[in-house]
């Protein structure tokens, strides 16, 4: 079922109009088009639409789960498992699969940087590259909800100035602060994406304030599952500030809580 038609199904179960189930969010001529398959929604428009008229989002996107979109999802998590072995050869594999698939800019982005980093390539990437990718960053405006550009942005660091770097990551704070975590599964990829800004300042021995508020703010987090990440967060922000034997004494208590893997890739 394409976006289009699950929309429709869920506009023609409330019995709105096109106009008022559309209105406030998008052109009612454009909506049209959209649930006739002659207009594409952008990520953040779909998302006001779904929470406009209260649909559950998990039950809307599974409607609209395509072959091509199980495929993507395949070749992503095929990517992530091979970019934690740091199999580079296998990456170029899956890479290569990404590729062929229609659409699916920002996965296509994040396996062109991954393939660069384990090549120790990333100074060699096309400018344009980088440039795209910094503008999918920019342009999203729910970039703590919005899974993609979330994982782009981790999986990108390395090859942002430390200026953007910083700026992006500034903002980035700012609107989870305000919105807050509202699933595991949300603070769980905010925690994630504040562990890899903390790896990068300490690769590029920048501290700064902006350092301290993203620890004190991974901290805060209160759902258990992310004791793990804050722990790993401790580990580098104490590297940071030159506290080494801190550090030590945290990859400690991971070993010991059943974390060797973890603890080696420290």
């Amino acid at each position: 079922m394409t976006i289009g038609e699950a929309l429709k199904e869920e506009r023609e179960n409330l019995g709105l109009s096109r106009y008022k189930f559309s209105k406030g969010v998008v052109d009612r001529k454009f909506y049209g088009k959209v649930e006739e398959n002659n207009g594409v929604l952008s990520s953040e428009k779909l998302i006001q639409l779904l929470q406009k008229n209260n649909i559950d989002f998990a039950q809307f996107f599974e409607k609209v789960k395509s072959n091509e979109n199980l495929e993507a999802e395949r070749l992503d998590k095929a990517m992530r498992v091979a970019f934690e072995k740091k199999d580079v050869n296998e990456c170029k594999q899956v890479c290569q699969s990404i590729m062929k698939l229609k659409g699916q800019r920002i996965l296509k982005l994040r396996a062109i940087v991954a393939i660069a980093y384990l090549d120790k390539k990333l100074d060699d990437l096309d400018e344009n590259i980088r440039k795209e990718i910094v503008e999918e960053i920019y342009k999203s405006n729910n970039i703590t909800q919005n899974v993609s550009i979330i994982r782009l942005f981790a999986n990108t660091m390395p090859i942002l100035s430390n200026e953007q770097l910083n700026i992006l990551v500034s903002e980035f704070l700012r609107k989870a602060k305000k919105s807050k975590p509202k699933s595991e599964i949300e603070g769980r990829r905010i925690a994630v994406l504040l562990n890899n800004y903390l790896v990068s300042c300490y690769e590029r021995k920048i501290n700064i304030d902006l350092v301290d508020d993203s620890m004190e703010y991974l901290m805060q987090m209160k759902d258990v599952h992310l004791l793990v990440y804050k722990e790993v967060g401790k580990f580098y922000f104490e590297l940071i500030k030159g506290n080494r034997n801190e550090a030590k004494k945290i990859r400690h208590n991971l070993v010991d809580w059943g974390y060797q893997k973890l603890a080696d890739t420290l």
